[in-house]
């Protein structure tokens, strides 16, 4: 359950930006993955209720959009009373093993005192079976642009991306290349939009697949 001073303090931030300034936009990273989810979905696939929750709150505060992220894959789109919230926009650059620095709690995490190097915890986070990195929906996410017209939404061009991995190799041996955005094309630009589609089907919004990116119209 989220503090109720930091929404209240988060609430307020987004009124004063609203005030202040020709848009607002609210980015949250969240990692928990604490619900049930309907037959055919994963609970990965959804936010839990107070996520939910927060974003409608974040809007009407007066925010433009609601920017999520942190589960590391795709989730669905809500339009709200004329607003998008992506309640995560999924991976871009996704590169976690080539960060120079990580915090002690990841060492702790997975058995070890600190006195190791950033090398060493990624090379055990990597040893088989890896199931972090093994997941396909981490490698594919979509780019949003949207548009707006005399301060109203319009449309939002939905370009999907994958991010460049081949799980038939070690990502030791792919570590510089691994996680690099690129543009989808052909059956693979299909499926980005396809599973972004069914996905946000459980919010009432529709995606047409055109010109090999996704529509959604207002």
């Amino acid at each position: 359950m989220p503090r109720k001073s930091d929404v209240e303090g988060n609430i307020r931030t987004i009124k004063d930006a609203h005030a202040l300034s020709d848009w607002a936009f609210f980015s949250l990273h969240n990692h928990f993955t604490g619900v049930h989810a309907p037959i055919g979905y994963r609970n990965l696939d959804l936010p839990p209720e107070e996520v939910k929750d927060f974003a409608h709150q974040v809007i009407d505060a007066g925010a433009d959009a609601y920017l999520g992220h942190g589960p590391h894959v795709m989730r669905g789109i809500e339009i709200y009373k004329g607003k998008p919230i992506f309640y995560s926009l999924g991976n871009f650059v996704f590169q976690s093993t080539l960060i120079r620095r990580q915090p002690s709690d990841l060492f702790d995490l997975w058995g070890l005192t600190g006195e190791q190097s950033t090398v060493e915890l990624y090379e055990m986070r990597e040893a088989p079976p890896a199931v972090f990195f093994n997941n396909p929906s981490y490698w594919e996410s979509f780019v949003a642009e949207v548009d707006y017209e005399a301060g109203k939404l319009k449309e939002i061009h939905l370009i999907p991306i994958v991010l460049d991995y081949d799980p038939k190799k070690p990502l030791s041996e792919q570590r510089t290349t691994a996680g690099v955005p690129r543009l989808a094309k052909g059956e693979k630009a299909k499926k980005v939009i396809d599973d972004l589609a069914r996905l946000s089907r459980l919010y009432g919004t529709e995606i047409i697949y055109e010109n090999s990116v996704g529509v959604i119209n207002l």
